[in-house]
């Protein structure tokens, strides 16, 4: 099995590949990020080297005082003027923390035994007026294993943190954990809210389902709130090397990429095969989740939905009944689409690099047909449809029915008195009013039943897209990405790079 070892490996020799091609500065710009993840693996150990990143005053040296327990670090308005960042670290740190943080350029330390798993560097603020407090920032944050981001809620919007940092690092976002400090200062009603903003603002910047934890590290009254929470995220992040391998395959992943382009290679086949892969995985994926689930299915699951929602209405019954859908799986025009899509991508790649080149290609385009299927009967084993649990409202329309019913068939019964219609009339009027509104009713619950049904099947064949496509590229896009080794220079070293990137991302 390769490890980062044989990543950076791969990594310069499409360096050396490069030589020649591109200009001495881009050469350079990845040399560099070779070196230095060559030189980072050697000082990955057990410790979890986190930076706390925030702008003014959202309270990064309030918290790392509450995880020590004491007063470690400054905090109030005189923090911006602190050009040095801070380490809170174990008081016997491994030699390789130690050269870590020489190489970063931090030499104020504190030692600690409260946790000593973890070491935690207080940065200055990421919206300091300071340019060197900016560049302090923006050269620690690469070099770190995990990063905390600490907000408040008077800037957890600040466009400065979004902009210019946040966005730019989404693709290491699964390293980032976020804090929301100083809820004591706002109604706890509030607190959700900002989270729900907070984390729609992150999955703009792209940065998706990431923890956001919430503090206050200094209260004016009690202990520390949140800490414990806190600790146990960081914790989680799990071994240091693991969380550490992973930021040195995003950056030289980042960095041959930006070779690769540079010399003229769009990707790892030279074609621009990853591009067109994707948008191949994305259309056959959706083909294959439609056969699996759908219109016969989308059909089914809205008349037990909407089943589930007569009865859930019923004041008679006790209990909703199961709400699961047998799957109605028809393989026939999402099938075929999704294998004539493949072959058709597959005869242009062959097209693009020649015939001397493609018959790799040729080999792996003769199994797209029983691969595809193979795919197909894989993902089905996904596809049961669990609707879930009904919506409450149902049993609650299930007892406001009949109260309607009386109360607008009692209205139009007073109305035809009003109005001195005689005889039979105001009788009439009020039992078909009353019938007329429990049949609405009863309409409007079983309508829901049957979208609540349905939306649930739209969502499953998403989550069996996603499965479709991971088995699409494991049966289809491993072998071409391998095929494609033949091609010559730097596309031969990308599509090496990318092999063993694929395979150590099996095991993230």
């Amino acid at each position: 099995m390769p490890d980062l070892r044989d990543l950076i490996d791969r990594f310069d020799r499409l360096v050396a590949s490069a030589h020649g091609l591109v200009p001495d500065s881009a050469l350079e710009n990845a040399a560099r990020v070779g070196r230095r993840a060559r030189d980072r693996r050697g000082f990955l150990g057990d410790t979890v080297v986190v930076a706390l990143a925030g702008g003014t005053g959202s309270g990064k040296s309030s918290l790392i005082n509450a995880l020590a327990g004491e007063v470690v670090a400054e905090s109030g308005a005189q923090r911006p003027t602190t050009f040095e960042p801070l380490a809170w670290i174990p008081a016997n740190p491994e030699p390789g923390l130690v050269r870590l943080l020489d190489s970063i350029g931090i030499s104020e330390r504190i030692g600690q035994d409260r946790l000593p798993w973890l070491a935690v560097i207080d940065l200055p603020d990421t919206d300091s007026v300071s340019e060197d407090n900016r560049a302090t920032v923006e050269r620690v944050l690469p070099l770190v294993d995990a990063v905390v981001w600490v907000v408040d809620p008077e800037k957890y919007q600040d466009r400065v943190l979004h902009e210019r940092f946040l966005a730019p690092l989404a693709r290491h976002g699964d390293r980032f954990v976020f804090v929301l400090n100083h809820i004591d200062r706002i109604d706890a009603a509030d607190v959700d809210q900002m989270r729900l903003d907070l984390a729609e603002s992150l999955e703009a910047d792209g940065i998706v389902g990431r923890t956001i934890l919430t503090t206050a590290a200094d209260p004016p009254l009690g202990a520390p709130i949140g800490i414990e929470e806190l600790i146990d995220a960081m914790r989680s992040l799990g071994d240091a090397k693991v969380v550490v391998e992973r930021r040195l395959i995003a950056d030289l992943e980042d960095a041959a990429i930006r070779l690769a382009r540079s010399a003229g290679v769009e990707d790892a086949s030279g074609t621009g095969f990853n591009s067109r892969w994707q948008e191949v995985l994305t259309t056959a994926s959706e083909a294959l989740a439609s056969d699996l689930l759908g219109p016969d299915t989308i059909g089914e699951a809205g008349r037990v939905g909407s089943r589930v929602a007569r009865l859930s209405a019923s004041i008679r019954a006790r209990s909703a009944p199961p709400s699961t859908v047998a799957v109605s799986a028809s393989p026939a025009g999402g099938t075929r689409a999704a294998i004539d899509t493949v072959d058709l991508m597959i005869s242009e790649l062959a097209d693009a690099i020649g015939s001397e080149h493609a018959g790799p290609l040729r080999e792996v385009r003769h199994d797209v047909e029983p691969q595809v299927r193979g795919a197909a009967v894989s993902t089905g084993t996904a596809a049961e449809v669990d609707l879930g649990e009904p919506p409450s409202w149902w049993k609650t329309a299930g007892f406001v029915r009949p109260v309607a019913a009386v109360a607008v068939g009692s209205v139009c019964h007073w109305l035809a008195n009003v109005f001195e219609l005689g005889g039979p009339i105001p009788i009439v009027a009020a039992v078909v009013a009353a019938v007329a509104t429990w049949l609405a009713v009863g309409a409007f619950v079983s309508a829901s039943g049957r979208n609540w049904g349905s939306s649930a099947v739209l969502r499953q064949r998403e989550h069996l897209a996603g499965v479709a496509g991971r088995e699409l590229d494991r049966r289809i896009g491993r072998p071409l990405r391998d095929a494609l080794r033949v091609r010559a220079s730097v596309g031969a070293a990308m599509t090496e790079f990318e092999l063993v990137r694929s395979a150590l991302g099996a095991d993230d």
